[in-house]
């Protein structure tokens, strides 16, 4: 850090034997860096965030996590926007690392936590049994999943309107045919 400094301005005539002083002082210098934001957190989906970035001096940037991008990696004093792009987190462990912002000169460093929620399957559906009447009846069942799927039926006597489906909400029509079997004792 650079301190406070004073300077001595001389006015001088010689032949009048008059002199005069003026003191000019200067407050020292605070190198700084602000960020609007300490930490971020980021869907499993990933995204963009921004945040303002406030300097009196030049700063660099950077991350080592690969699946960080940033943009832009270093500017003058001022006011700026960084946008952090996070991609998707296609792990099932969430994951976390850090943004640095750095002046070598006044070794100075700032950093953001960046967290990111992990991928969790999931694969719900509204009912785990149905019953039907002995005539051909259809029943629907409520599928939802952050995954694909994949529906099959040990009977012949059951039809699936769907045999595949993708992550999202979907409705599985399961039809019974009209049951002919008679059993007597």
């Amino acid at each position: 850090m650079i301190s406070e400094r004073t300077a001595v301005i001389i006015f001088k005539n010689s032949e009048y034997d008059i002199a005069k002083e003026i003191t000019v002082s200067q407050e020292k210098f605070e190198p700084t860096i602000e960020v609007s934001d300490n930490s971020i957190e980021m869907p499993v989906a990933g995204g963009s965030k921004k945040f303002t970035l406030t300097s009196n001096i030049d700063w660099k940037v950077t991350c080592e996590a690969s699946w960080v991008k940033l943009s832009p990696v270093n500017g003058n004093s001022g006011t700026n926007t960084i946008t952090a792009t996070i991609e998707n987190n296609n792990g099932t462990l969430a994951r976390n690392t850090n943004i640095v912002i750095t002046n070598s000169k006044y070794n100075i460093t700032k950093e953001i936590t960046v967290g990111q929620s992990a991928f969790e399957a999931i694969l719900d559906v509204s009912s785990t049994s149905i019953s039907t009447n002995s005539s051909s009846e259809t029943k629907e069942v409520a599928v939802s999943s952050t995954i694909d799927w994949i529906a099959s039926c040990n009977a012949d006597w059951i039809t699936l309107s769907q045999v595949n489906g993708s992550k999202g909400n979907t409705i599985l029509n399961v039809t019974s045919r009209k049951n002919s079997i008679c059993f007597v004792d």
